[in-house]
């Protein structure tokens, strides 16, 4: 889940990757750190957040050679973070 974008949102996204650290697993959805950095960047980028429970690096990549990250994503990426659990 993504914070309310405008209809004239800028085109200018980040984008988040990792585990379920990322996705929010256990927080509530505007709890989630995209969610929050969403809020917190007030209107001036997209986010989205790719994270999945168990998902690592190579899902990542996985998710971006196949073009799934450019066709759900529609917007320019300007930034991406991958956070996942450090073991």
């Amino acid at each position: 889940v993504h914070p309310p974008e405008a209809d004239d949102a800028p085109d200018d996204c980040v984008l988040f990757f990792g585990c379920s650290y990322t996705f929010g697993e256990g927080v509530g959805d505007t709890e989630a750190m995209p969610y929050v950095v969403g809020t917190l960047a007030q209107g001036r980028y997209r986010v989205r957040n790719f994270g999945f429970s168990g998902y690592g690096p190579h899902h990542m990549l996985a998710a971006i050679e196949t073009g799934f990250v450019a066709r759900a994503a529609r917007c320019t990426p300007r930034f991406a973070v991958y956070q996942a659990h450090p073991h």
